[in-house]
């Protein structure tokens, strides 16, 4: 075995600094471009050979189709989930309608679905898919499925405007459940409330949570509006109407006016 000698290594040492120095001031000066031109041009066809040697049909590789299938058949999986989904919900509120003639058998109802709500937030109100060929008439309360949403304002031939209580157009005859003292609930989104329960008797004291539903009382039963139907619940202390003289009282209503999906129209009260 053949060993360098101290001045030998010391050469070598100073062979490759200088050559090392001197690529570096080339490369400065532009100097190696053409080089480096050259060698780009010689290995860049070979790159692209082990590129195309890896490419499968249409210039993919196999890694990315592989990763495109599993994506397509995760995006597939998702919309049928999703799919199921809504069908499974779809479902529940058609049950939970169909239940609504078991607890009220002398009512004729009618199930529709919600396809639009007032695109300006002016107004609370939702359109659904049903109308005067339905049997369906201006006046007509709407339930959501025990819980009374409001009434019919206008009708086509297939569709149908339901004006929320909620709204500050509506109103409709109603009493607490428990104190028995009946009153005119009101609407009052648009003032920035839900609702409240007006001209009761001002020496009623209400409960907290207290429900309100649809009055049975001659002297303030709404026309068209079967009685007992639950519109909320007392939700804040009764405030004195000096004007009036009679008690003001804030509701919260039962209903989600938010998530309507499928409703019930009660057609008419069967004898």
């Amino acid at each position: 075995m053949t060993t360098l000698s101290t001045r030998q290594t010391a050469f070598l040492i100073l062979l490759f600094v200088i050559t090392s120095f001197s690529l570096i001031t080339l490369d400065n000066r532009a100097a190696l471009e053409p080089l480096k031109a050259g060698l780009h041009d010689i290995l860049t066809p070979i790159s692209r050979g082990f590129d195309r040697l890896a490419e499968g049909p249409g210039g993919t590789t196999e890694s990315e189709r592989a990763l495109a299938q599993v994506e397509a058949e995760r995006d597939a999986l998702r919309a049928e989930n999703i799919r199921l989904q809504a069908e499974a919900a779809e479902v529940e509120d058609l049950r939970a309608q169909a239940g609504v003639k078991n607890r009220y058998p002398e009512l004729d109802l009618l199930s529709a679905r919600v396809i639009n709500r007032d695109p300006a937030a002016i107004e609370k109100f939702v359109t659904i898919d049903k109308g005067r060929e339905d049997g369906v008439r201006v006046g007509m309360v709407v339930v959501d499925p025990q819980f009374y949403l409001g009434q019919v304002t206008e009708v086509s031939a297939g569709t149908a405007k339901i004006m929320l209580i909620i709204d500050v157009s509506q109103r409709v005859g109603a009493r607490l459940l428990n104190s028995k003292a009946d009153g005119i609930m009101a609407g009052r989104w648009q003032m920035g409330g839900r609702l409240e329960l007006l001209h009761v008797n001002r020496d009623v004291v209400p409960e907290q949570g207290e429900a309100v539903i649809t009055s049975d009382i001659s002297s303030s039963q709404t026309a068209m509006v079967p009685p007992n139907l639950l519109i909320g619940y007392v939700g804040g202390d009764a405030v004195l109407d000096r004007q009036n003289d009679t008690l003001v009282i804030p509701v919260l209503p039962a209903a989600d006016f938010e998530d309507l999906d499928v409703v019930t129209v009660i057609l008419a009260i069967e004898d």
